[in-house]
């Protein structure tokens, strides 16, 4: 026996359901793709973007050890004044940390893509380096 058709099932349009995937395409390439850039753009700045230094070198006053919450000293993080009025907490080695007056030569760091500034320590300065004199070191003839 032959089937009858009912004429009741109809197939559906090609070029309608080629409009279909292009709208669902445009609507993920317009919408989800700049999101997803810019999730991955925040994660690589907050966690990946890497410290460079600048080069240059400046002075900086040790104004004391950083605590932490518990009140517990750190023995290795110090609170310092760089000398362009900027405060920051850097790590010094515990055998190189100065006594609270004492001044440190440090080397500041900025991030690649959000500039933000960082400082590490370099080495303590003696008497003579910050005065700003300099002395001739030759022998005398």
């Amino acid at each position: 026996m032959a089937r009858k058709s009912t004429g009741t099932a109809r197939r559906k349009n090609r070029t309608a359901h080629s409009d279909t995937d292009r709208t669902r395409l445009r609507r993920f390439l317009l919408l989800w793709v700049p999101i997803i850039v810019v999730i991955l753009a925040g994660v690589y700045a907050a966690a990946l973007d890497p410290a460079n230094p600048t080069g240059r070198t400046m002075e900086a006053s040790v104004i004391g050890r950083e605590t932490t919450a518990g009140g517990q000293s750190s023995a290795a993080m110090f609170r310092v004044r760089v000398d362009n009025g900027e405060e920051t907490v850097i790590f010094i080695p515990e055998r190189q940390a100065p006594t609270p007056p004492g001044r440190v030569v440090v080397e500041e760091y900025t991030t690649t893509l959000l500039r933000k500034k960082t400082y590490r320590y370099l080495r303590q300065t003696t008497g003579q380096e910050g005065s700003g004199v300099q002395e001739f070191m030759g022998s005398r003839v």
